[in-house]
């Protein structure tokens, strides 16, 4: 293979990462932004989650009990006192089971936390691939031992990716139609100015 057959090579491998690993990246952000929307509408959840967690409710049911046992009047108030606490454990599993589907979709903090740090790896990716793909413009002839060492790059930073993207894909779930048909349009915008470093432009005009 002609040195020159080994940079289109590179440069079409480039192409083809940046066309997959744009769209996951637009995607991935789409995707936090929805749970973030997600999150804030729904903080009653996370609230009562914590107050589990951190036995906060626990010690005020406790204070509460005890102040209604020490209560003179602990057998005229207990029956409304126990109908409000059915009450209000029947309202929370209403809302939950109402509202069931939205809270399916958020993202655990901690996998939230792995999200944002992989997506930070992948734009890291990205840029290294905008780079690459600069030095080994179509338009020019590029010096043998560069394109090497940009093959050699890509390959690391390809195998790097591979074993990201199945995590990615897990933490994510189910693909959303509608985030992936904005996250395509907006993947095409962000990789329109460097269309012109590719063979692909090339033989269009």
């Amino acid at each position: 293979m002609t040195v020159a057959e080994q940079q289109k090579q590179v440069n079409d491998d480039i192409s083809e990462e940046l066309d997959k690993y744009q769209v996951m990246l637009e995607y991935g952000r789409l995707f936090l932004d929805k749970d973030k929307r997600i999150r804030s509408k729904y903080k009653w959840i996370s609230f009562a989650e914590n107050g589990c967690k951190t036995g906060v409710f626990i010690d005020i049911a406790i204070t509460i009990i005890i102040a209604i046992f020490s209560s003179a009047s602990f057998n005229q108030y207990m029956p409304y006192t126990l109908a409000f606490g059915v009450f209000v454990i029947f309202l929370y599993v209403l809302l939950l089971y109402r509202h069931r589907q939205r809270i399916a979709e958020l993202v655990s903090e901690k996998d939230r936390k792995e999200l944002e740090k992989l997506l930070n790896e992948l734009q890291d990716y990205l840029v290294n691939l905008e780079k690459w793909l600069k030095e080994v413009d179509s338009h020019i002839r590029q010096n043998s031992k560069i394109i090497a060492k940009i093959k050699e790059d890509l390959a690391v930073g390809k195998s790097k990716q591979a074993n990201n993207v199945n995590r990615i894909s897990l933490i994510q779930g189910d693909l959303d139609e509608e985030l992936d048909a904005k996250a395509h349009k907006m993947a095409e915008a962000r990789l329109q100015p460097f269309i012109k470093y590719t063979y692909k432009y090339v033989q269009e005009t």
